[in-house]
């Protein structure tokens, strides 16, 4: 883990790849146990999108007594009207990506 990356705040821009990818404005941290982002644009200014916006959050749940923890991940996309083939194309692809980097996540906390 990059440290610079540990400390984020409501209000910050977060990119989840370099370049010109779709950027994220922090919506909401609780640390050690939620963080949501919303879409930011483009520009990563932190102004909402046009939409589509884009909501993604992280929540982390106590189980087993706390010996475990569970992770959930949400994202949820609204679209102006007639746009269904929009939605069609990338909640497929989405959740491909997001599957990916769930398992990632967990190899990398198991392997402590």
């Amino acid at each position: 883990m990059l440290p610079e990356h540990q400390r984020v705040v409501a209000g910050d821009v977060v990119r989840p790849a370099p370049g010109r990818a779709p950027s994220f404005r922090v919506h909401e941290v609780r640390p050690s146990a939620a963080l949501v982002l919303v879409s930011a644009g483009p520009s990563g200014t932190g102004r909402p999108a046009p939409a589509p916006v884009v909501t993604w959050q992280w929540v982390l749940r106590p189980v087993d007594g706390g010996r475990r923890t569970r992770l959930l991940v949400r994202q949820r996309l609204s679209r102006p009207r007639g746009q269904h083939v929009f939605r069609r194309l990338v909640e497929p692809v989405g959740l491909g990506m997001e599957r990916r980097m769930v398992r990632g996540i967990r190899e990398r906390a198991e392997r402590g």
